[in-house]
């Protein structure tokens, strides 16, 4: 069906660009340059919430698998696949999410909570993040609260 070819055509184009992404990141990871390093994650983080958010999800899953990162985004109930990532970038990823958040970088056995906010395609977002010590590495799982700009009459 058409719907399915389209879903197919765009799973390709977000395997495309993480894909191209993550390739910038290690390029700078063999130049070590840290200052672009933390650019090029960010792009990958960027990228992946401008995505999700485009289906109104209430939260984003990040988990480690034994050798990929799985993705994954909930919306009505249902948990969706959004992309599987490699174990390097995935380490970068945590680091990064943690540093936004203030937990931690530095520990990985104990489970932590934190937040932040960010603005994005102008609408305003408040992310809490809840991160797990699991077999392959750290569960991160991002509950997504939109500000609703309206003031409702009672």
């Amino acid at each position: 069906s058409e719907f399915k070819i389209m879903k197919f055509l765009y799973k390709l184009q977000v395997r495309e660009k993480l894909k191209n992404l993550s390739t910038n990141l290690r390029l700078e990871w063999k130049e070590n340059r840290s200052q672009d390093e933390q650019s090029c994650i960010s792009q990958i983080f960027d990228f992946i919430l401008d995505e999700i958010l485009e289906f109104n999800p209430s939260d984003i899953h990040i988990e480690a698998r034994e050798n990929d990162t799985l993705i994954r985004f909930r919306v009505d109930g249902i948990l969706r696949e959004f992309a599987c990532l490699e174990k390097d970038i995935y380490e970068a990823l945590v680091f990064h999410i943690k540093f936004l958040s203030q937990l931690n970088v530095a520990e990985s056995r104990k489970a932590q909570d934190g937040n932040f906010e960010l603005k994005i395609k102008e609408n305003r977002y408040d992310f809490r993040i809840s991160s797990l010590p699991l077999q392959n590495g750290e569960s991160i799982v991002i509950r997504i609260l939109k500000h609703n700009e309206e003031i409702l009459d009672l």
